[in-house]
């Protein structure tokens, strides 16, 4: 049977992770503040606060500090949660003319 070092020294290297992927699980999935979650989605901060109010975006708080994690922000964007308002209908103006003369003859009893 090998000494207790040596097995306890084997347990740790079949444990341990290679340092560039954790560095690479750090730069993927880090702590942003709100300025920097606002930034890294291109939202502003008002936007980010009140994702957090409403419940659609978990923050973490360490002091007075907020902190929100990159991975749930991705999670939040592609579950669709931001969302832009539609583009306005455009309406042709002749077409529009043309509804309202026809309204204001069928009211007149004209054709």
């Amino acid at each position: 049977m090998p000494p207790p070092d040596l097995v306890q020294a084997a347990r740790i290297l079949s444990a341990s992770v290679p340092v560039a992927e954790i560095i690479a699980y750090l730069q993927r999935d880090c702590f942003l503040s709100k300025r920097s979650a606002a930034a890294y989605c291109d939202l502003g901060v008002k936007k980010i606060e009140t994702a957090i109010r409403l419940g659609q975006v978990r923050a973490y708080s360490v002091g007075k500090k907020i902190l929100l994690r990159r991975s749930e922000l991705d999670a939040w964007i592609q579950a669709g949660e931001v969302t832009r308002a539609p583009e306005p209908q455009k309406t042709d103006l002749q077409d529009l003319v043309g509804r309202a003369i026809a309204t204001a003859r069928s009211r007149r009893g004209d054709r």
